[in-house]
């Protein structure tokens, strides 16, 4: 139960490394508990804080309308995740700024954000694989909690069987002996920063295919797709011609170009889609 002395700001986790917003609280959760007056708080605070940051001035109702779009887009996400978005995009960390601030930059900037993040779950999952601890949870306290062994019962239950006394004890050490194995080998899962950028070289390689967009034909009748993630250039969308057709059928297209071609928009010609 939450107590009164309690505020969102207590509630919020602080940020060292990317996996840490694995146990941040979705948006949709705080505005539950604290209402979506303090959510906008939260997020206006942050807003404000990147807008200085670039050195750009917003008008209240700009403001407003940014604050609306985000928690109502990004509401199965955290608080920490819109501050850490905002924080690393009015560093640069995402591209060039060009002095401006709206949703479709912020968009732009939490598809990254949230590609780190599904990254870092990835790859703190293939550790754990790694290591056999497939059942185990990634937080040590729930660890604790599953295998927390109670001293009652263990007290209770010798008293019952005291001819299996020995026994008892043997597998309460055993279990207190394996608790303390998978602690120290939780703890050796500390996330390396040389191994989560090439495991992220890896995952944006394989996320290519699934990245969503459309199939288009071109003027001169080639078959090719779209990005959603692709911005237009000079007005411009990319398109990337197919190279390869699905041998059982033709008509569907299964490889594409790695470098694509920049097209008017009034020559393409939608035949699909990719999700």
């Amino acid at each position: 139960m939450l107590k009164k002395s309690e505020s969102i700001t207590q509630q919020l986790i602080p940020i060292g490394k990317t996996y840490d917003l694995l146990k941040a609280i979705p948006i949709s959760q705080q505005i539950v508990k604290f209402g979506r007056h303090e959510v906008e708080n939260q997020v206006s605070a942050s807003i404000m804080k990147c807008a200085t940051g670039l050195g750009i001035q917003l008008s209240g109702v700009e403001s407003k309308i940014l604050i609306e779009d985000i928690i109502d887009k990004y509401k199965f996400d955290s608080i920490e995740d819109v501050q850490q978005c905002l924080k690393n995009g009015r560093r640069g960390n995402y591209g060039p700024t060009y002095n401006k601030l709206n949703m479709i930059i912020i968009s732009d900037w939490m598809a990254k954000h949230l590609e780190e993040k599904a990254i870092a779950r990835e790859r703190k999952l293939e550790k754990i694989k790694k290591e056999g601890l497939v059942q185990m949870a990634i937080d040590a306290d729930i660890i604790h909690e599953l295998v927390e062994i109670d001293s009652d019962i263990i007290q209770e239950k010798t008293k019952l069987i005291k001819a299996d006394s020995e026994k008892l004890k043997a597998e309460t050490d055993k279990a207190i002996e394996n608790f303390q194995k998978w602690r120290k080998e939780l703890e050796k899962n500390e996330f390396n920063e040389d191994e989560f950028q090439e495991f992220k070289k890896e995952f944006q390689m394989n996320q290519r295919k699934k990245d969503p967009g459309y199939l288009v034909e071109t003027k001169d009748g080639k078959t090719g797709r779209t990005y959603n993630s692709k911005e237009m250039v000079n007005r411009k969308i990319p398109v990337y011609i197919c190279t390869k057709f699905n041998e059982k059928h033709p008509t569907v297209p299964e490889e594409f170009e790695t470098t694509g071609i920049l097209c008017d928009p009034k020559n393409l010609k939608q035949i699909g889609f990719i999700d």
